[in-house]
């Protein structure tokens, strides 16, 4: 294995059969910081109120074993980094009582420039994914 990467976050990858070993220095947290901020210009040149967002990577595949810090920052943003046993909780906690936004006019705004988008809760009905069969979140 190489050397560790000198910034603040940075990604260990283990896996596949051979159990490869990959170091990314941009780290998931650093891309779902980019997406946030692009998210936000996006609203803001469209009129749109984005609201509060918070960042969020989640490692879905059922046989991750994560090891990260559960709240990071990057680039100015704070987010979370989670696997799926920890997907239900993190939904429940909500905004942290942060202003809610229109989610039908920021959906409407991003649909056409999304590949899939999948509604959660009381969205689920409005918005099943096109490409994930449905995932249980207990």
């Amino acid at each position: 294995m190489g050397q560790l990467p000198s910034t603040d976050t940075f990604a260990v990858h283990i896996g596949g059969q051979d159990r490869s070993i990959r170091i990314a220095e941009e780290a998931p947290i650093d891309q779902a910081a980019k997406q946030a901020r692009d998210l936000k210009n996006i609203a803001a040149e469209s009129s749109v109120d984005a609201g509060f967002v918070e960042i969020c990577v989640l490692y879905s595949h059922p046989q991750v074993r994560l090891h990260a810090l559960d709240r990071q920052a990057s680039r100015g943003w704070h987010g979370r980094v989670i696997d799926l046993p920890q997907l239900g909780q993190v939904l429940r906690a909500g905004s942290g009582g942060q202003r809610r936004v229109d989610v039908e006019q920021l959906t409407g705004l991003l649909e056409p420039l999304a590949g899939d988008i999948a509604g959660f809760g009381s969205y689920e009905s409005t918005w099943p994914s096109r490409l994930m069969p449905r995932v249980q979140v207990s």
